[in-house]
């Protein structure tokens, strides 16, 4: 399965005529998807005009007041892809959109990194806590530092922020998808006077291959614009699957406990229906397993809008605090329960990452992410035993043998 994305820094679309005038040009381009940083884009209205004039398919948007060069887009191409979600991470600075591309599931997640080192450190700090998942993810945009020593000539080189990028792209196992085209220039996205710098990158999942990958000069900005031609393979990426784990939290939920209980009342009398006890049990755990995950999705759900819903009102916050009104109360506030759910989120981490004995209060570092992605080797057969009763006591017998009493010499 094969795809084309554009990224590029596009330096502002704020003016209707210059908007159009990109627009037309990015939509000549035989791109499948396109990717957009610096859009210029402070309010809700920013973003409508951007959706409507935006003819080449549905697009999405995120602008900030925080910044008047921030703003974000993802817009699809040839209405190729079924749109499946999509999520503010940062408002104007980082979004996730979730597409359904030619029957498997691909996360795109586009950045507008800050210019300043500190709110640089703490947006990629802060997307670390959405990249989770099983589905194939590409990251790109503009990331305003570099990755390696060498992607800068003529100025300073790393910075702390280039070691939190390169943490991300190494615990996520992921391509640079640049590098593994295997151009043999030096790739260089943004050129001044003073220095050349490999800013902007594509980052990708292991299940892709670049085809092509070709660095374009515009007439609309000073970075260069990144055109990749990319391969999904396919590694069974349909059938990624999970082993189920109950997330214990939930029983803390008395309305999620009476829904439990009347729902395995209504069990109990099916059980006549069914040969035996023993098939009526296995039946009545996939109910009950179905009903805890469902439990989960409408409870994730609601947990996204509500970051959603704060991210909006912090915007709204910020307009007022620029028309003079004194609400640093208020910013104050909002800004910590943005970060108690960032800790919750990190809660949530810790448990996929299926560690036990968690010490109340353990933050959520880069070893949970690690063990997300760390790939479990399960014993499925033993010698002349395939079935699960045979390798069981074949397992039982070892250890029985193992740990008797010994006779003395």
């Amino acid at each position: 399965m094969a795809g084309k994305l554009i990224s590029l820094n596009v330096r502002s679309i704020k003016s209707k005529i210059r908007r159009a005038a990109i627009f037309d040009f990015l939509s000549s381009l035989g791109a499948d998807f396109i990717a957009l940083q610096e859009c210029g884009l402070s309010n809700e209205e920013d973003c409508e005009c951007a959706k409507n004039d935006w003819k080449g398919g549905i697009s999405f948007w995120s602008g900030s007041t925080e910044s008047k060069n921030s703003g974000v887009g993802f817009l699809f191409c040839k209405n190729v892809g079924d749109f499946v979600s999509f999520f503010v991470i940062e408002p104007g600075r980082a979004i996730l959109v979730k597409v359904n591309y030619c029957g498997s599931i691909i996360r795109f997640v586009n950045v507008y990194a800050p210019v300043e080192k500190e709110d640089r450190a703490e947006l990629l700090n802060k997307i670390y806590y959405f990249l989770p998942g099983v589905e194939p993810i590409i990251i790109c945009g503009d990331f305003n530092c570099i990755l390696k020593r060498e992607d800068r000539k003529g100025q300073a080189g790393l910075d702390v922020t280039s070691g939190i990028l390169k943490n991300l792209v190494s615990d996520f196992v992921l391509q640079d998808l640049w590098v593994l085209s295997k151009k043999q220039t030096e790739g260089f996205t943004f050129e001044s006077n003073k220095c050349k710098s490999r800013i902007d990158f594509v980052f990708g999942s292991s299940e892709f291959m670049t085809k092509d990958f070709v660095l374009v000069a515009n007439g609309f900005s000073d970075h260069k614009m990144l055109i990749v031609d990319f391969v999904l393979r396919d590694k069974n990426i349909k059938n990624k699957k999970r082993d189920w784990k109950l997330n214990a939290d939930l029983l803390e939920d008395s309305d999620v406990v009476e829904g439990f209980k009347l729902k395995y009342a209504q069990w109990q009398k099916q059980k006549k229906k069914f040969s035996s006890v023993k098939v009526w049990w296995e039946w009545l755990k996939r109910e009950a397993k179905n009903f805890f995950v469902n439990i989960g999705i409408k409870i994730s759900k609601k947990k996204r809008r509500e970051y959603n819903e704060l991210n909006v009102k912090l915007q709204t916050m910020i307009r007022l605090r620029e028309r003079g009104f004194d609400v640093a109360e208020e910013i104050n506030d909002i800004k910590q329960k943005i970060k108690k759910w960032i800790e919750n989120r990190g809660r949530e981490i810790i448990f996929n990452a299926r560690i036990r004995d968690i010490e109340e209060g353990e933050k959520c570092t880069r070893y949970f992410f690690k063990k997300i992605l760390s790939k479990k080797v399960f014993i499925d057969k033993m010698e002349n035993e395939e079935c699960i009763e045979g390798i069981l006591k074949k397992v039982y017998e070892f250890y029985n043998n193992l740990f008797a009493e010994k006779d003395a010499m």
